[in-house]
């Protein structure tokens, strides 16, 4: 059971952590609340555990919360990349484009290596309507990972409605 998990390791943020994942990816949100709240009396600057609480609250679209989570845990680690996407994810569920933007850029700053923050960035380009920036950076994110076909599908996409879109400007013009 895991409610007597959490209470047999009631002082291992680590072990909480782990659980409250678990309940996470099973939709058992308000368990995983509960289990991360348990977390953050033991260790309230954790990181992992106030990115964990984050991603809870946006998916229970409490996107205030989520924010101030997400933004703690950044501040207790700049390196954590998934408070970055998690931040930028519940700033674009919010319309906060430019936002968004923001964070995924100081994400790739911090981790330059991953192309998540790449096809986030990309994403979040696209919903502004800034295709020729969506594809610099779904270009970027197929440079870090040649292989993969999901990238590769959106950058085929992204450049054909920039093409088009630019030859659409170009005939207004004339």
């Amino acid at each position: 059971n895991a409610s007597k998990l959490a209470e047999t390791y009631l002082n291992d943020t680590r072990v909480l952590n782990k659980l409250a994942t678990l309940q996470l990816s099973a939709g058992l949100l308000t368990e995983a609340d509960e289990t991360l709240q348990k977390s953050l009396t033991v260790n309230p600057a954790d990181a992992q555990t106030l990115m964990l609480s984050g991603k809870v609250n946006h998916k229970q679209t409490n996107l205030d919360q989520a924010i101030a989570k997400l933004s703690q845990s950044i501040q207790q680690d700049p390196s954590l990349i998934e408070a970055y996407l998690e931040l930028g994810l519940t700033y674009q569920e919010r319309r906060e484009v430019d936002k968004a933007i923001e964070t995924y850029k100081k994400a790739i700053e911090m981790v330059g290596t991953d192309p998540r923050p790449y096809i986030n960035l990309a994403t979040a380009y696209k919903d502004s309507r800034d295709y020729k920036n969506a594809e610099v950076m779904f270009r970027k994110a197929a440079q870090i990972s040649p292989n993969d076909p999901n990238i590769r599908r959106q950058l085929a996409a992204i450049a054909a409605l920039n093409l088009v879109t630019n030859l659409q400007e170009a005939s207004k013009r004339r």
